[in-house]
């Protein structure tokens, strides 16, 4: 008997829903239907309206199952591919509980974590090579308010390239790229069989047709980046997905231009649906449900003890303040009244320390004052520079520092062991157009690059 699932892909300003039934290995797309976001409500799923669109679509399509995937294709997600020591699964889930904040430059308080085995060394010295993945707080938790409202039952809340590593995790191909351009986003996934060795996105504004050069640029700088890092040897094949997939003329210049062997679609796809069988699988892997779970399992415990500490707190003070109190007064009797004299006394230094402290802010503040009066007097508006460098830098470049000049920007940047991160920084940086063309004069190929100071000389200072 055929099942029925409804899927849901989380991208950046809109929401996928498909509907979905399959039976043993045959998978078939029902309905689809793409949900925008409304910026009026802070770019947030949990919106009423949102909320509204997506029930009347799934209660008008008469879908009986309310077993549901999510799916998120976010620039927030972070993934890292880690080797570490051979140990029981028990020991392993505590040695990343106490080691995650090591693989990462962000604040993991903020966010969820999850991972997976990918595979288990048959060297002499065993090791576990292990997928890690982490998602900001804000973000899941928006994400899991939604389909709460909707009343699904979500079995897995997944990543977008542990989808794709599932689904063709019985393929022959030692290596495929996976090119999927769907709504002005060009994401560019690579697995060596069901371990994944990169995950980019980049957001391409207008018609694809006027973005090909750029899109190709994208695609080829990808397949050069895995050819280096192999030594010379190129991806099996190529799989396009989404637009790509949907122009003939598209799909034969990419043949032309690229020598490698490339294939239009996942197993079978209905013509003009974009998504297919990448829905259709029994997803496993990366699952932040589970993190959401022990997350909320921790805060009710951290509450309870939290609760029973401040308990015992109150009633240790409470015993202290009556000792203090009775000492006091038998002391106050038995002495001169000298303690207004004393109190006199101490609050005079607090007030010194006090002054002393608003003379050294004030010193802080007319610094600050010159600084921005050298500014104005440049002519260069150098917060617009520096809101674009926030806006357009990837989620995981941890910035340590900042030097600005007339018309310089100096950063001082965390990179934090990652060879992909770096090369991500300098293509974000180029991609703004605001600064002079950046290029990488010498890399590390082995995940060794932990820092990196870049000086960026802005093209037109404004």
């Amino acid at each position: 008997m055929a099942k029925e699932k409804i899927v849901f892909r989380f991208n950046e300003d809109n929401i996928d829903i498909v509907l979905m039934k399959y039976s043993l290995k045959k998978s078939t797309l029902m309905e689809y239907k793409t949900l925008m976001i409304n910026p009026s409500q802070g770019g947030a799923y949990n919106g009423e309206s949102l909320i509204n669109e997506s029930k009347k679509f799934i209660e008008e399509s008469k879908v009986k199952s309310r077993k549901a995937v999510a799916i998120l294709g976010l620039d927030g997600v972070i993934t890292r591919l880690v080797e570490v020591p051979y140990m029981k699964r028990k020991e392993l889930k505590s040695f990343i509980k106490n080691n995650i904040n090591d693989y990462f430059t962000v604040n993991i308080q903020e966010y969820y974590y999850d991972y997976r085995i990918v595979e288990i060394s048959k060297d002499k010295v065993k090791k576990i090579s292990l997928l890690l993945a982490v998602i900001p707080k804000i973000k899941l938790d928006d994400i899991h308010g939604y389909l709460q409202s909707l009343n699904v039952d979500t079995e897995k809340i997944t990543i977008y390239p542990e989808a794709l590593a599932s689904l063709l995790q019985k393929r022959t191909e030692k290596s495929i790229a996976i090119v999927d351009y769907v709504k002005d986003v060009n994401n560019i996934t690579i697995l060596e069989g069901n371990k994944l060795f990169l995950n980019s996105t980049s957001h391409v504004d207008g018609d694809i047709y006027d973005n090909y050069d750029e899109i190709v640029d994208n695609i080829s700088y990808f397949l050069n980046f895995y050819s280096t890092r192999h030594f010379g040897n190129r991806v099996d094949k190529i799989i396009l997905l989404g637009k790509l997939a949907e122009h003939e003329e598209i799909i034969e210049n990419l043949r032309e231009q690229i020598d490698i062997p490339m294939e239009v679609g996942i197993r079978t796809v209905s013509k003009g649906a974009l998504f297919s069988d990448v829905f259709a699988q029994d997803f496993k892997g990366i699952d932040f449900k589970k993190a959401l779970k022990l997350s909320k399992f921790d805060e009710g415990t951290r509450d309870k003890r939290q609760y029973i500490a401040l308990t015992v707190t109150l009633i240790i003070l409470t015993i202290t303040w009556i000792g203090v109190s009775n000492y006091l007064i038998r002391k106050k009797i038995l002495s001169y009244d000298l303690a207004g004299i004393t109190k006199r006394i101490e609050s005079l230094g607090e007030f010194e320390e006090e002054h002393n402290f608003i003379m050294q802010e004030r010193a802080s503040y007319e610094k600050d004052k010159e600084f921005l009066r050298k500014v104005k007097l440049e002519g260069v508006n150098h917060i617009y520079y520096l809101e674009e460098l926030r806006k357009g830098l990837p989620s995981n470049i941890l910035i340590e520092s900042i030097y600005i000049e007339k018309d310089k920007i100096e950063l001082e940047v965390n990179i934090n062991n990652s060879t992909m991160d770096r090369v991500n920084l300098y293509v974000a940086l180029n991609k703004m157009n605001l600064f002079k063309k950046l290029e990488i004069e010498s890399i590390k190929l082995d995940d060794t690059e932990n820092k990196d100071t870049i000086l960026l000389e802005i093209r037109n200072p404004q």
